[in-house]
């Protein structure tokens, strides 16, 4: 924290001195300048504000004429009430994602417990009929690879029979004929 404060004084004393030295002026006369140029960001009345955002629930993306007309009619220039808008926008899209990142914390955290809850019961499980625990072997990555596609394949295989039955006009029964056959 120390070193960034430097850094950042650092660069403001380097762009004083550059300032100073660009417009040949002493530290009074910066001080003044820095400061006119701070006082011409002015805040907007409550009035403005209720106004800006009574038309943002309306229409969150003004067009130039719309901006000009509420500028005109709250004292504002049509680029001020267009930052305005993009800053409104720009804190609702902040505010959507903090909302849906506690959504998804919680549903994680939910999802977790519940995971944990599996596992405990998992360790805990017993086989019914001698009361012994059960031991759940592990399977390789690999192994469940392969479950998974015979599991594919054996569905493909079903559905390319019920196609093949309809063709033949009879029930393909015999998969061992049909699988161990070879090509003429």
């Amino acid at each position: 924290m120390t070193c960034k404060f430097h850094i950042v004084t650092l660069r403001r004393m380097a762009d004083k001195a550059l300032i100073q030295f660009d417009l040949n002026i002493n530290e009074a006369e910066y001080i003044n300048l820095v400061d006119d140029h701070q006082s011409n960001r002015r805040r907007h009345t409550q009035h403005q504000i209720h106004r800006l955002e009574a038309f943002f629930k309306d229409c969150p993306n003004p067009d130039y004429k719309q901006r000009r007309a509420l500028g005109l009619e709250l004292g504002l220039e049509p680029q001020q009430v267009k930052f305005w808008f993009q800053n409104k926008r720009t804190q609702l899209k902040m505010q959507y994602g903090h909302l849906e990142n506690a959504e998804l914390r919680a549903e994680n955290k939910r999802l977790r417990d519940e995971n944990m809850s599996h596992m405990e019961h998992l360790e805990n499980a017993a086989c019914l009929s001698c009361g012994s625990p059960l031991v759940i072997p592990e399977i390789s990555v690999d192994e469940h690879q392969l479950r998974a596609e015979n599991l594919r394949l054996r569905e493909e295989i079903e559905r390319l029979s019920a196609l093949a039955a309809r063709y033949i006009g009879k029930p393909v029964t015999d998969l061992d004929n049909i699988s161990h056959r070879t090509a003429p």
